[in-house]
């Protein structure tokens, strides 16, 4: 899958200094809307990052508790962007690793093994469609940010017809654990679309410089309501 580094240019704030600052440390996933798509950032003091995701009509994915009927945002960052169903998290490494990895690869390939065998036997016993996984090759990629990245990208084909639904998952590793994209759409599959979203996804990942942490500090304090400035 080729990048497309065009879309350096759409990133909302200047990379002039990429020195990390100090960004808020509140664990929340907070996005900026722009023309082209969203700029997201987690925030996670010296810790944070940021990426972008091409699309136009983006909106978050609500939850509701059953118990007291109350309406909240996702309790993982969920979003729809065209007609894509988007997660983007942070798995801490204690999850799926019992040691410290000696190489990035090994963390993503270990994060790999412990998703597929939970969703494998998440289905096991129950009429849910048994899951089909397919790992593309690793590969390095240059990020905005002057970083070379190794990604992991896979998939995993949840139906047997004409109407199958697919969902891909994007990976990379973060001094915590490993951060996952992941991507679902039902028919019909735009591919173009797809490579797309990903290609800048990828392209834009990174750390977040001093300029936009100030910003994010005033628009996100620590008492406001997450995601919304």
């Amino acid at each position: 899958m080729a990048t497309n580094c065009r879309f350096l240019a759409l990133a909302l704030f200047g990379l002039a200094s990429l020195a990390q600052a100090q960004c808020p440390d509140t664990g929340r996933t907070v996005f900026y809307k722009q023309p082209n798509g969203i700029q997201g950032f987690m925030l996670l003091g010296d810790k944070s990052y940021r990426s972008f995701f091409v699309g136009s009509k983006f909106s978050e994915i609500e939850y509701k508790n059953v118990k007291t009927q109350e309406i909240t945002l996702a309790p993982r960052p969920m979003f729809r962007l065209d007609g894509f169903v988007i997660q983007w998290i942070l798995v801490e490494r204690n999850q799926f690793m019992a040691d410290k990895p000696t190489t990035p690869q090994e963390e993503l390939d270990a994060y790999y093994k412990y998703e597929t065998r939970y969703l494998t036997n998440l289905v096991k016993g129950s009429n849910a469609t048994h899951h089909e996984f397919e790992a593309l090759t690793p590969f390095e990629q240059k990020c905005f940010d002057g970083t070379t990245r190794i990604f992991l990208i896979w998939k995993d084909t949840l139906g047997k017809d004409s109407k199958d639904a697919y969902q891909y998952w994007v990976t990379t590793t973060h001094p915590q654990g490993v951060v996952v994209m992941s991507v679902i759409q039902k028919d019909p599959l735009d591919h173009a679309k797809l490579h797309l979203l990903i290609d800048s996804y990828m392209a834009n990942f990174g750390g977040i410089d001093a300029k936009s942490c100030e910003k994010l500090q005033k628009d996100f304090p620590p008492q406001a309501e997450n995601g919304k400035p």
